[in-house]
This record gives structure tokens, C-alpha cells and sequence, in this order.
């Protein structure tokens, strides 16, 4: 099963009960993710308590692992899109493999604009948002840039300088 995590893979030790875990699947995968879910749940022990589907590419599987009784919230996606419109084609995200503590991740580039897309379309930044924005544009500043000034040309110079100066109110 090929994935990606969309964003947050360098937090997950530290995940909070009330947050969640995105993963990227490719189409196939996706559309038999409940069936993998499952095989997954039973080597693991963990039970699924819930499925919501919330668009046809995308659904919240809730895990709940009864000796630690903790809930895992599973955002799967089968693409990368916001509102409808796709961000980013699977054969763009899945040609490329980036590994942090071997967990197959989104290039650091499209990690940032993704995130960066998902924070504007909820109108929500803080300075801790900021702070992993920056982590992210500074991990390889040249790529982040031009993918910046890929989707936002016209703003591209004043969405860097933001970034570079923390101003999170002004994004």
C-alpha cells in the first residue's frame, strides 16, 4: 500500500488526543482502504469504531486501541485537494519518495503549500502554525519558493517575506 502523510509526520509522537493523522493513499488504495484498515486493525489489535465519509475521495476512520483507550482519528484521502479542485495529481506526489524516520512523506515543498492552502481556506494561523510553516520553508527554501511562486504569483514575494518574518497575521 503506497501512502504519504500530508503534513505533521515530524509531530506524531506528540499528537493530541483531539488531533488527527492525514494520509494520502493513491486512488486504488483508497477506494479498499476500509478493507486495509481492517487487515491493519487486526495485526494491531486496534478496533474501527467509526467511518465518516466526507467527500468521495476522503474519509475519517476512527480507531480505538482498548488497552491504552485511546482514539486515533485517520483523515484518508485518495487526493490531494481543496474544495474540489486538485492540488496536486497523484502521479506528482507519488514519483517522488520522501522519508522522515522511514514514514513515506510529502516533498517538503508540497508539504508547505498544502499546508500553507489548508491554513488560508480555513482563515487560521497561529504563531505555532507559523512556526511549522517556516520549519518547512527553510528545510529547503529554493523549492519552496518556486512552488510558492508556482500557485501564488502574483503574492509569491509578500507570502515569503511573512514567512521569513513570522508575520502570521498578515498571511
Amino acid at each position: 500500500v503506497d501512502y504519504r502523510i500530508i503534513n505533521g509526520c515530524r509531530y506524531l509522537d506528540d499528537i493530541e488526543r483531539e488531533s488527527d493523522v492525514d494520509i494520502l493513499f493513491t486512488e486504488i488504495d483508497f477506494y479498499n482502504i476500509e478493507e486495509i484498515v481492517s487487515r491493519f486493525c487486526s495485526i494491531e489489535e486496534v478496533e474501527v469504531v467509526q467511518v465518516l465519509h466526507h467527500d468521495t475521495r476522503a474519509k475519517n476512520i476512527f480507531l480505538y486501541n482498548s488497552l491504552s483507550k485511546e482514539y486515533l482519528n485517520l483523515d484518508t484521502y485518495g487526493e490531494l485537494s481543496r474544495r474540489g479542485v486538485v492540488v496536486y495529481e497523484e502521479r506528482n506526489v507519488f514519483n517522488e519518495v520522501k522519508l522522515y524516520e522511514n514514514i513515506k512523506t510529502l516533498s517538503t515543498e508540497k508539504e508547505l503549500v498544502f499546508y500553507l492552502l489548508k491554513r488560508l481556506d480555513k482563515k487560521a494561523f497561529s504563531l505555532n502554525e507559523m512556526k511549522v510553516i517556516q520549519e518547512l520553508y527553510y528545510e529547503n527554501k529554493v523549492l519552496c519558493q518556486d512552488e510558492i511562486k508556482r500557485f501564488f504569483p502574483l503574492e509569491s514575494s509578500k507570502i515569503c517575506f511573512f514567512i521569513e518574518n513570522g508575520d502570521y497575521l498578515s498571511i
